[in-house]
């Protein structure tokens, strides 16, 4: 499961499926900014590129993210990714959005 590999991935498919409504790619980037203190405004940046022109396509195309108009959503409920996900989430205790 090369999707789950990158940490930034897997907690943007935390964040997506705990989420009730699509979130739009700069609020997925502050939400995963918020997981680690250190970050500084230059990183924030980088994440939010890093995860539009890399992450985010890479999702879409396996097909466990929608990336629409009104936002990316999780997709991937029928899936092993999902199974997987929750594995991985076990193993990151420190992971607030679930």
């Amino acid at each position: 499961m090369e999707l789950l590999a990158d940490h930034r991935r897997r907690h943007v498919l935390y964040c997506l499926r705990s989420s009730d409504s699509a979130l739009d790619s700069e609020t997925l980037a502050e939400r995963i900014v918020d997981q680690d203190d250190h970050t500084t405004e230059g990183e924030k940046r980088n994440i939010h590129i890093e995860l539009r022109h890399n992450h985010i396509p890479k999702m879409e195309a396996a097909g466990i993210i929608e990336w629409e108009d009104d936002g990316i959503r999780f997709d991937g409920s029928e899936t092993l990714i999902e199974s997987y996900l929750d594995l991985a989430a076990e193993l990151e205790p420190d992971v607030s959005f679930r």
